[in-house]
């Protein structure tokens, strides 16, 4: 059963540095919400802040289906649940 956690580092920087949806979301907190408005995480790009009014991508490559469930998946229980459930019965 595919499980997902908001702990996993499920998106890689171009150095190497692991970065888990916490940790994308933690940037918040470190730079402050009056600055940072947005994370997008899209399909085909890396993914961005909004700061300052600007998209801001993040050094990496773009996101695969697989990282963005990775990253995605553990905001919404259920649809981690749902996910999990019909790709063990190869649904999905």
């Amino acid at each position: 059963m595919a499980q997902y956690s908001m702990r996993d580092k499920a998106y890689q920087l171009n150095d190497g540095t692991g970065l888990s949806m916490t940790d994308m979301l933690g940037y918040f907190h470190k730079h402050g919400v009056m600055r940072v408005s947005d994370l997008h995480v899209k399909i085909g790009v890396p993914p961005a802040y909004r700061i300052d009014g600007d998209l801001v991508y993040m050094h990496g490559p773009a996101v695969d289906d697989k990282t963005a469930k990775r990253l995605i998946f553990p905001l919404r229980k259920d649809w981690s649940e749902k996910y999990a459930t019909a790709a063990n019965k190869n649904k999905i």
